[in-house]
C-alpha cells in the first residue's frame, strides 16, 4: 500500500427505520485520539439496503481524491478508535504489497458458500472478509466500490468476498488483527470475544498477539455492550451519554 499519511477517515450515518443517527460512538472515540471522522450521508438519508452505503461513499470519497491517497472507512454505530493516526500508519507496514486491507472475523456471513475459497486464502482464525471496516489506496478503493455496486447482489460484505476470492493479490484480510479488531466470536457462541482483554491503557489479542486501534462490534447487542466496557476503561463517563455535536 502507497506510504502516505494523507488519510481520508471516514463513516456515514443513515436514518434506519426512523431511529435517529447514532454515530456519536465513533465520532467522539476518533476525535480523542486525535481524528476528525468525516460523517457521509447527514444523518438523515433513509437506509434502503447495503446499496445505501455504496451510493453514499462512491458519491462522496472522489470528492476527496486530490487531496487524499488513502481512504479508511468503518461502520458508525458499531465502532470505536482506541488508537490514534500514528500506530495505524505503524500497522500499514505490514501490509505494503497490497492495495486494500479489510476487516476479517470468525463467522462467513452472508453466504456460507463463500467459505471455502476464503479458508484456502487465509488459515487464522480470523480468516472471513467483514466490509464494516477497510482501508486502501483512494482509486483502488473507488474501483472495488463501483464493481459491488454493479453487483446484482444486495449485499456489500458479500459482494466484497468475492472480489477478494479473486483478487487476494491486490485486497488482503486483517487476519492477525494488526489494525482492526471484530467483537463477534463465532467459536464462543457470540456472547463476545474471550481472545481479546483490556484495560484503560490497552486492549490485547492473546490469539494474535496483538494490539488493534479500531474496533467493530457487529451483530447482537452483546457485543455491543462489550464495545460499551471497553469505551468507559477508555474515556470514562462520557459513554454514560449520547454524544452531541
Amino acid at each position: 500500500m502507497k506510504k502516505s499519511d494523507k488519510i481520508l477517515y471516514c463513516s456515514i450515518e443513515t436514518n434506519q427505520n426512523g431511529r435517529p443517527p447514532n454515530g456519536w460512538r465513533i465520532e467522539e472515540s476518533a476525535r480523542r485520539v486525535g481524528i476528525e471522522v468525516k460523517m457521509f450521508g447527514g444523518g438523515w438519508k433513509k437506509w434502503e439496503n447495503f446499496k445505501t452505503k455504496l451510493e453514499i461513499l462512491l458519491k462522496e470519497i472522489p470528492k476527496y481524491k486530490k487531496e487524499y491517497d488513502l481512504v479508511l472507512f468503518t461502520d458508525a454505530r458499531d465502532v470505536m478508535y482506541w488508537k490514534g493516526k500514528q500506530d495505524i500508519l505503524e500497522s500499514l507496514e505490514k501490509f505494503k504489497d497490497y492495495k486494500m486491507v479489510v476487516n476479517a472475523e470468525t463467522n462467513c456471513y452472508p453466504n456460507k458458500d463463500l467459505a471455502k475459497p476464503q479458508i484456502k486464502l487465509e488459515k487464522s482464525k480470523y480468516r472471513f472478509l467483514n466490509s464494516g471496516m477497510f482501508i486502501g489506496e483512494i482509486d483502488f478503493v473507488i474501483d472495488v466500490l463501483k464493481k459491488c455496486m454493479e453487483d446484482k447482489l444486495d449485499d456489500d460484505q458479500e459482494s466484497l468476498q468475492n472480489i477478494y476470492i479473486i483478487d487476494s493479490k491486490n485486497i488482503k484480510l486483517d487476519s492477525n488483527c494488526e489494525l482492526f479488531q471484530v467483537m463477534w466470536d463465532e467459536d464462543y457462541a457470540r456472547s463476545a470475544n474471550i481472545d481479546v482483554i483490556f484495560n484503560n491503557k490497552w486492549i490485547y489479542n492473546k490469539k494474535t498477539k496483538t494490539y488493534p486501534s479500531i474496533f467493530h462490534s457487529p451483530g447482537p447487542t452483546g457485543h455491543l455492550n462489550q464495545l460499551e466496557k471497553i469505551c468507559k476503561k477508555r474515556f470514562g463517563k462520557i459513554y454514560s451519554k449520547v454524544f452531541k455535536k
